[in-house]
């Protein structure tokens, strides 16, 4: 699914653009090198806002590396992001802000402006997930600590990095004695009330701790991230758990693969987007939909973990 996305580039991309890849990346065999020499590459392109823009007709990467070589971070993460597809290493360029200052008045608030907006590069590495890269000069290259190594696999290879096996399961010991037991043989057990009495109270508590628990997940938030929250957790006990490089898009699609509900899934995560990232508003009209949709995804979801299967 990586590969289907990732790697899509124009039909009319210049020649000389993968051939640049091509050098840049040199006798390096492992993907993650290669990202990081391109990476470098471009870094010594500099800074500039005030650039003209592409010709009409030419290719906008093509012009920033060979004709204006100079740009800013818009320009040095497309270049990286179509660089590394040439090459057959999954990329994407992600856009967001940076975080330039402190809020004097708390300690663990950034004030973030429009000047602080930003654009880099992600590369998805098998086992490991999407990895950032900065492309781009003037901004601090991003310090890993130490080397990440996904494999040797050859550039644009189709053979997938294992991703790091996880340890058996050693399973739970059986009880080999009763639980309960007089120590005698026949008589009366007058215990087995209170004990009956006992789980039932305790089966009652479980309940009620865990539908004030369900209640609970997004209070406070509105009504788009309540049921996204809820969503996701649901789809994580019906072993169609989100995974940390998923957009909300993405993760309503797999879900929806997986339940007859994918419009329901798409249609929570298009209004949670829409709230957490452009800040729209409900209309009382799109709430009861929202509700609607919610409500069936949320029935076929319990159905599956009942099923369990």
């Amino acid at each position: 699914w990586v590969r289907e996305q990732y790697l899509q580039l124009p039909d009319e991309l210049p020649d000389r653009v993968r051939a640049l890849a091509r050098e840049w990346a040199g006798q390096r065999t492992n993907p993650y090198d290669v990202a990081k020499a391109i990476e470098d590459q471009l870094r010594t392109y500099p800074i500039e806002y005030e650039i003209p823009v592409a010709p009409p007709g030419a290719d906008a990467v093509d012009y920033f590396l060979f004709e204006e070589r100079r740009g800013y971070f818009d320009y040095h993460a497309s270049a990286m992001a179509v660089l590394l597809r040439t090459l057959g290493i999954p990329s994407r360029v992600v856009v967001g802000y940076q975080l330039a200052e402190l809020d004097p008045a708390s300690s663990e608030t950034y004030v973030v402006r429009e000047r602080d907006a930003f654009a880099w590069v992600e590369v998805f590495f098998p086992g490991y997930g999407w990895v950032e890269f900065n492309p781009t000069t003037g901004s601090p290259s991003i310090d890993r600590g130490t080397t990440i190594d996904p494999g040797e696999t050859p550039v644009g290879s189709e053979e997938p990095v294992p991703p790091d096996l996880l340890p058996e399961d050693p399973g739970f010991p059986v009880e080999s004695e009763p639980v309960f037991g007089s120590g005698q043989e026949g008589g009366g057990r007058p215990w087995a009330g209170y004990v009956l009495g006992g789980l039932a109270a305790l089966a009652l508590a479980g309940a009620a701790g865990g539908w004030l628990f369900w209640q609970g997940l997004g209070a406070g938030l509105p009504y788009p991230a309540q049921v996204w929250e809820k969503a996701v957790r649901l789809a994580g006990w019906a072993r169609v758990p989100p995974q940390p490089h998923e957009t909300p898009a993405e993760t309503a699609r797999r879900i929806g693969s997986a339940v007859p509900a994918g419009r329901d899934a798409e249609a929570l995560a298009t209004a949670y987007a829409r709230h957490r990232y452009g800040r729209k508003l409900l209309t009382a009209a799109e709430r009861e939909d929202l509700a609607r949709a919610w409500a069936r995804l949320r029935n076929r979801l319990l159905a599956r973990i009942l099923r369990w299967r």
